[in-house]
């Protein structure tokens, strides 16, 4: 396969597809190379929920915002399967005030009880952006080729940066990273979930009392996301009937109305968690920028436009 192009991004996860985007939207020349393309993506797994979770570094926050003003804009937008949704969400009482409260996403909390231990916790309720990654995957590929970008698959582990022919790499490969970037610090943080149809849940619930069982339900396009866990280095995606029932019998402690319902499907997908988010530039042998964009944990939609921003400044740069 020809692995050349001004501009490659490597990755079409949801951090790859929408860095592509915004470096189309200003002009350049982008081709995307990826091992697994939609619907095979960890970012196919996730809820989509915009909800900083597992991610590190200085500029969560910067990356955050811009992010959740750019599905705010996405809402008015036909087919990207955006929306903003009431949510709760469970956490523990001394925890502190998270950054995004005087956002305009209708913040409110108070003390309450949890409804499974009876323990004090903290209720925060905010309406908040969810991705329905089953349309907005497809889409953000269509945005892409829209603007004149081109996806290719792979069919095989990209090997070293070393391969592509490109004026700018962007490396976009999430874990793929240990890899081809020698990157041991990026590991997986598996995430299984089950989707489930016919509850008549319209509103998000998470509970992250147990930072090792995050229990979630996400309305999506046409059933709800019902997840999910947190295990760190482990490889396996299979997820066994006693791990999914596990799942449904506590999002049923949170909402009564799971029991009613029917499962559709199950998947797990294997988060790529680092202890800060590597967004920086580096430069191989041959003198050729590398933009490196990756290790967003549980966060890679809640980040996705606000990195996608600043490697378009760090591109320029490197470019000059």
């Amino acid at each position: 396969m020809d692995l050349h192009g001004d501009v490659i991004v490597v990755g079409a996860g949801v951090v790859g597809l929408t860095t592509a985007v915004r470096l189309l939207e200003r002009g350049l020349e982008v081709v995307i190379v990826a091992d697994t393309l939609h619907p095979n993506t960890t970012s196919d797994v996730a809820a989509g929920l915009w909800y900083p979770y597992k991610a590190g570094g200085e500029r969560i926050a910067t990356w955050a915002l811009e992010s959740l003003a750019a599905y705010r804009s996405l809402t008015a937008v036909e087919g990207a399967g955006v929306r903003f949704a009431s949510c709760r969400s469970y956490v523990p009482a001394d925890e502190p005030r998270p950054f995004w409260a005087n956002a305009d996403v209708d913040y409110r909390e108070r003390t309450v009880r949890h409804p499974v231990n009876g323990l004090p916790a903290r209720l925060v309720e905010a309406v908040l952006p969810v991705a329905q990654s089953a349309v907005y995957m497809p889409w953000l590929e269509r945005r892409v080729t829209s603007l004149g970008g081109s996806i290719r698959r792979l069919g095989r582990p990209l090997v070293e940066l070393s391969e592509l022919d490109a004026r700018v790499i962007v490396n976009c490969s999430g874990l793929g990273a240990r890899g081809l970037c020698g990157d041991k610090s990026v590991v997986p943080v598996r995430g299984a979930v089950v989707r489930m149809s016919g509850t008549g849940i319209d509103k998000c619930i998470t509970d992250d009392i147990d930072p090792d069982h995050p229990t979630y339900i996400i309305p999506s396009s046409g059933f709800c996301v019902l997840g999910g866990s947190a295990e760190a280095d482990r490889w396996d995606v299979s997820v066994s009937a006693e791990e999914a029932r596990d799942i449904v019998d506590r999002c049923a402690r949170l909402d009564s109305r799971v029991s009613s319902g029917t499962v559709v499907g199950v998947a797990a997908g294997l988060r790529p968690w680092r202890p800060e988010v590597r967004l920086e530039v580096e430069y191989l042998d041959s003198g050729r920028p590398v933009v490196h964009n990756y290790g967003h944990g549980g966060s890679g939609f809640t980040l996705a436009w606000g990195c996608a921003e600043e490697v378009v400044e760090v591109v320029a740069e490197a470019s000059r």
